[in-house]
């Protein structure tokens, strides 16, 4: 019980501690009303615990299972492979005339083996450290202790209730319940792959990053990514409502913009970066294929994503001065799928 209580998150009560083991309590009241004999009785419990320890270490090596297979996919391999796979499959959704799913991305970014072998064991002792080993690494509340020393004279009985217990009650303890089993994209080490997935305001591109990056001290904890079409996240031209196809990178610094952070604002290009998104680095990134990719995107979904966001899609001109127009599907999907090609063959795991 002090255990449950310093295990407990701080926020808990005592009545919400005592609400979580009441049905716990609850089973060892009703095992001992059916079970006079006390060691028939410790015996069920012991067969009771030992099945909740063999299902929690089942799950919990399953979801290791699926993590670790997640993390072999040669091209989960850092956020640069996870998203050069993600938007080639995208490109050839868009090719084949299936744009819901990247229209959707760009308006919003962002059982064990082991067994219990108890049947073999004769003599009170042996059972006895077997349980309490097997409960470690576990978070549940119970050591097998008889201080009686009647157990030795009675222990085919209580092996006996233990060995009922596993077999009577096996079957409802090995079926997996919806939720029990964790997404693998949730795992530490999963996002960790994925990178930061911060967001540009006015792009949408996402920071390429590691994971938790922006605690860093220094020039490492500032955003950075490959700067895509403005319109790809819905930055529009304030005069004529129309999508811009220009990249944060390719941004004039005496040109102006309007925003709102904390309120409406219209400052120059540099004074903006400077006051409000100086966690954002706005120079173009070295990996250059991807701004081939998303001009080729936004070419492909402006007029689309112009509907989305209730404003005018860019017209030629535009798309024409920022190296968005007649952009070749083939020669880009080549060069992306070397590009992850070689970095599955750099793979290590």
């Amino acid at each position: 019980m002090l255990r449950i209580l310093e295990n407990s998150d701080k926020h808990n009560t005592l009545v919400g501690v005592l609400d979580k083991i009441k049905d716990g309590y609850k089973e060892k009241i009703q095992l001992r009303v059916k079970y006079d004999n006390l060691h028939i009785y410790k015996g069920h419990v012991a067969g009771d615990y030992l099945l909740k320890v063999i299902h929690k270490k089942a799950i919990d090596a399953e979801n290791r299972y699926q993590r670790d297979n997640v993390l072999s996919i040669p091209w989960i391999k850092n956020s640069e492979t996870i998203r050069l796979e993600y938007f080639i499959e995208l490109a050839k959704q868009i090719h084949n005339g299936d744009k819901d799913k990247a229209i959707s991305h760009f308006k919003y970014p962002k059982k064990n083996d082991r067994r219990v072998k108890i049947r073999n064991y004769k003599s009170y002792n042996d059972i006895s450290k077997f349980v309490n080993n097997y409960m470690t690494d576990v978070d549940v509340d119970y050591q097998l202790n008889i201080k009686d020393d009647s157990i030795d004279e009675n222990f085919d009985m209580f092996h006996e209730a233990i060995m009922k217990e596993l077999y009577d009650k096996r079957s409802s303890y090995f079926r997996l319940k919806e939720g029990e089993l964790s997404n693998p994209s949730d795992d530490e080490f999963v996002m960790k792959r994925l990178g930061c997935t911060k967001p540009c305001y006015w792009c949408g591109a996402l920071c390429w990053g590691g994971r938790g990056h922006h605690e860093n001290s220094g020039e490492t904890n500032r955003h950075h990514t490959s700067h895509q079409p403005g319109g790809l996240k819905g930055t529009k031209n304030s005069r004529t409502n129309k999508l811009r196809a220009i990249a944060c990178h390719k941004r004039p610094n005496e040109s102006r913009v309007q925003y709102i952070k904390e309120e409406q604002k219209n400052l120059k290009w540099d004074e903006a970066k400077s006051i409000d998104f100086q966690n954002w680095k706005f120079e173009p990134h070295f990996i250059t294929n991807f701004n081939e990719i998303m001009c080729w995107f936004f070419e492909q979904l402006h007029e689309d994503l112009a509907e989305k966001f209730g404003c005018e899609p860019a017209d030629e001109s535009e798309l024409k001065n920022y190296g968005c127009l007649k952009k070749d599907y083939n020669d880009i999907i080549n060069v992306l799928h070397h590009c992850l090609e070689n970095n599955k063959n750099d793979f290590r795991f």
